[in-house]
């Protein structure tokens, strides 16, 4: 009798089983189909980004700490390592093109072998396939990430090459690239060459300003919306668009192929916020990274067919939230002193190099309260003759070219200056100006977000790209 219970309870089970089995397999055949790939990069962003950034939007006056919007769709985690020896730091570059390409490859280079020869990318199969493409970025579109899907080069650097791969590369006579918008004028207008007037001969929209793009209703568009990098998001005027404008039109023109589009946005300045170890720029940027990845939302979930895959290429500064100061350690992180600033240190520093004074221009940035000897450090600071010259004439525009990213030591020190201050009061600590190997986030929607789940390498995000590419 027992034993004839145990085979029926046995038989109820198999039966389940292959119910179950049945069941799962009609979901799977009936599921909708990727049309639309977005790949959403957050440059640098490493967890601890995601940290600081979740105690910067809690409310305090609620027990618990709410969620990110992030926070709502981690699924995994992705290991960044480049080709090469074990325990490899990748570059932007490396890291990029595992996501372009799926494949590995040495740092500084973009979507080639060894041996140089050229990887196909994404994009590239996207538009092979019928669909229209797209490239979003903060950062000139010749940097490493954006580039990475459209340009093959054996070095990152090579700005003025890689700018001309963003025409000359093409399929059927047509540049591979449908949408791109950033910043980066200053590769695309070259005395050498101008690539803008050639994308207009070939069609494509060039707009310069928010209200342009914004009014903008041709499927293939250029816009250059700043000479180098675009300003932090807290100091962009109305004419720079966010990269949350600038990821809804970007969609607006793509969606409108039926065929569907593959795009990649890059919150890039994430990663240049955490090599200058600038918390409060840092957090902007996580912010517009947000506010775009909401944009992606609204359309993937009204659509139904679009596969979003959000991550990060890496982690920049070592960043943690809790540090050392002055041989005192602190378990804490002080969000308050981040969320006091209304500009970014960079932008304080482009002020000062207008009034001379550099005290001043941190106090009317900030109500943070200063000690004494970081009040004289401030108001001791000494302008160099030139600067004080070329600073008088009080323009801000060219107070920004006298401290271009990397070509000033002026800005450099300046800004240092104010991190420091700015990290001692908010406990956040930095232990390098370059990247780290840690596992970043993995964050997903969409129909085929189950088969990334877990930890991968970040290969396998370029390889899981093109599967769903190869199915329509």
């Amino acid at each position: 009798m027992i034993f004839s219970k145990v085979r029926l309870l046995a038989l109820i089970s198999l039966t389940f089983a292959i119910l179950m089995s049945c069941q799962s397999f009609q979901y799977t055949q009936t599921q909708p189909k990727v049309k639309n790939v977005i790949l959403m990069i957050g440059d640098g962003m490493g967890p601890a980004y995601l940290k600081a950034y979740r105690l910067l939007k809690d409310d305090p006056q609620t027990e618990a700490i709410e969620m990110t919007l992030f926070d709502q769709y981690l699924i995994g985690t992705i290991d960044t390592a480049p080709k090469g020896k074990r325990g490899k730091v990748t570059d932007s570059a490396a890291a990029a093109t595992a996501y372009a390409t799926g494949y590995k490859v040495l740092s500084r280079t973009l979507s080639i072998t060894e041996k140089n020869e050229p990887l196909l990318t994404v994009l590239e199969k996207a538009k092979q396939r019928g669909k229209s493409t797209g490239l979003v970025a903060t950062s000139p579109l010749t940097g490493a990430t954006p580039a990475a899907f459209i340009a093959h080069h054996s070095s990152r650097y090579n700005y003025a090459k890689i700018a001309d791969q963003f025409i000359d590369n093409q399929f059927n006579n047509k540049p591979y690239v449908d949408i791109l918008l950033g910043g980066g004028a200053k590769y695309f207008e070259r005395e050498d060459r101008n690539l803008v007037k050639e994308f207009e001969s070939l069609g494509f929209n060039y707009v310069t300003n928010n209200k342009a793009l914004l009014e903008n209703t041709d499927k293939q568009v250029v816009g250059l919306f700043a000479y180098k990098q675009l300003d932090k998001m807290m100091d962009r005027t109305e004419k720079t668009p966010s990269l949350a404008e600038m990821t809804k039109s970007a969609i607006k023109q793509l969606s409108k192929n039926d065929k569907g589009f593959f795009l990649m946005i890059e919150g890039s300045q994430i990663d240049w916020a955490g090599h200058r170890k600038d918390i409060v720029g840092a957090m902007t940027e996580m912010e517009d990274f947000e506010l775009a990845m909401q944009e992606v939302l609204k359309f993937a979930k009204k659509n139904g067919e679009t596969q979003l895959i959000l991550t990060a290429d890496h982690s920049t500064g070592g960043l943690s939230v809790g540090t050392e100061v002055d041989g005192k350690k602190y378990y804490e992180w002080n969000a308050d002193v981040v969320n006091s600033f209304i500009i970014s240190p960079e932008e304080i520093a482009r002020l000062a190099l207008i009034s001379h004074d550099l005290y001043a221009e941190f106090k009317k940035a900030s109500t943070m309260q200063l000690t004494q000897v970081e009040i004289n450090k401030l108001k001791g600071f000494s302008f160099p003759l030139e600067v004080m010259e070329k600073g008088s004439e009080g323009n801000l525009n060219k107070a920004k070219n006298i401290i271009s990213k990397g070509e000033s030591k002026l800005e450099n020190d300046l800004v240092a200056i104010l991190t420091k201050i700015i990290n001692d009061h908010s406990y956040t600590g930095w232990t390098t100006k370059g990247h780290t190997g840690v596992d970043v986030n993995l964050y997903a929607y969409g129909p085929r977000s189950k088969e990334i789940t877990g930890h991968s390498d970040n290969t396998r995000i370029g390889q899981f790209i093109f599967e769903l590419l190869e199915e329509n």
